[in-house]
């Protein structure tokens, strides 16, 4: 509000939006005082003070929403640009520039500039830093060689590409699911089983954690719990197909061959595959097998396998334990000898195609033989598997 007095007339030099505004007049003598009619001064001037509703820089994580808000003094209404530098294009029209959801380019400097038919002003710049997670993860396997045996040592690195902030880093690592111990960008750890599957990191700073595609760690090893196997019961009957096998409980890569050997003689036998048949099992296949497996790491061998083969009485012969002239009255030991596995269960002796004798033992004892035993004499073996017959043994006796 301004006041003169005494003066019919008042002259100023118009300031902007300072001397816009109602003005009347009031004339005043000794009787009283009469005011005048309002009149509006309207004072048109070019913006200034142009500002942006903001710090000088906003810090705000990608994908959240923003309003910057320009503001000024001008007459008459000014109109509202905004800018990105360094170019001097247009970004945005209007009083508010608006990014609903935050991206990575948007950040940069902003500024607005305002505008009417009297001239234009501009503001300072806002620097729009957009934060966001450590990007471009990636988890690399180190090792100089490839691939990973047992017993090696796994060098993993997990890297990053750009991260806003990029100060204090942190750094997680997982298996499967489980989370590590480690915090350095560096993960390294004996090889062995137990050790192999998937792995990623995940790289933090104050904001998020960026996360790395899974990376399988592969471990090869040589082929473990190898054992020779039968298909059938142990032992075998002679004559009957048997059906060896060489099982493997583990093993990477997988097995690429298989070798056979028999006895301490460790002479290969004829077969190169994961089953070793014999059709027709005889007593000379009868031994000790294992086998071998191999891969690409090394070759791992099994317990020995002990084959027996059962086969009936056979190369069957009768003789005399004493080798001397036979006289009535005599006890006579025969000698009843065979090959079989298993051993005989009983022995027979026969005269003339009588049994005499039945025995568990394979010397058989005639006691006190007269002149009338004479003759043809056989002996027979069983086993279970079968019986045999020894060929005919003439045995005389004289009189005294």
């Amino acid at each position: 509000m301004f006041e003169y007095r005494n003066s019919p007339k008042i002259e100023f030099e118009a300031q902007g939006d300072q001397h816009s505004g109602d003005y009347r007049c009031e004339a005043k003598n000794s009787v009283g005082t009469q005011p005048s009619n309002t009149h509006r001064v309207d004072v048109h001037y070019p913006p200034k003070e142009v500002k942006i509703d903001s710090m000088p820089q906003v810090d705000i994580e990608e994908g959240e929403s923003l309003v910057l808000q320009c503001s000024s003094k001008g007459n008459p209404e000014t109109h509202y640009q905004w800018f990105k530098q360094p170019l001097t294009t247009v970004f945005k029209d209007g009083k508010q520039l608006q990014f609903n959801v935050v991206r990575l380019e948007n950040a940069g400097a902003y500024y607005c500039s305002a505008g009417n038919m009297l001239g234009s002003s501009k503001s300072s710049p806002v620097t729009l830093n957009v934060q966001y997670a450590p990007k471009d993860v990636q988890l690399a396997i180190e090792n100089d060689q490839l691939p990973i045996k047992e017993k090696d040592t796994v060098l993993l690195n997990c890297s990053f590409g750009r991260s806003n902030p990029s100060n204090n880093i942190k750094y997680k690592w997982y298996k499967a699911n489980s989370r590590l111990p480690s915090k350095e960008n560096l993960l390294n750890f004996p090889a062995n089983l137990e050790q192999a599957g998937d792995y990623r990191c995940e790289v933090c700073n104050t904001i998020k954690c960026g996360s790395s595609p899974p990376v399988t760690v592969d471990i090869h090893y040589a082929p473990k719990g190898v054992t020779a196997v039968a298909e059938q019961r142990i032992p075998i009957n002679e004559g009957n197909r048997v059906n060896l096998r060489c099982e493997v409980a583990s093993a990477n890569p997988e097995v690429f061959s298989y070798r056979w050997y028999k006895d301490v003689a460790q002479q290969p036998v004829d077969s190169e595959a994961a089953e070793l048949t014999i059709y027709h099992v005889t007593s000379a296949d009868s031994g000790r097998y294992w086998c071998e497996a191999t891969n690409s790491v090394a070759t791992s061998r099994s317990q020995q396998l002990l084959l027996k083969v059962y086969y009936g009485p056979r190369n069957i012969s009768l003789s005399l334990e004493r080798q001397v002239p036979v006289t009535e009255g005599m006890d006579v030991s025969f000698l009843c000898a065979t090959d079989a596995n298993p051993p005989p269960y009983y022995f027979e002796l026969y005269h003339n195609k009588e049994m005499l004798l039945k025995a568990s033992d394979r010397i058989l004892l005639l006691q006190k033989v007269k002149v009338e035993d004479s003759g043809d004499y056989h002996c027979k073996a069983s086993n279970g598997i079968s019986t045999g017959k020894s060929q005919t043994l003439m045995f005389s006796v004289s009189c005294e």
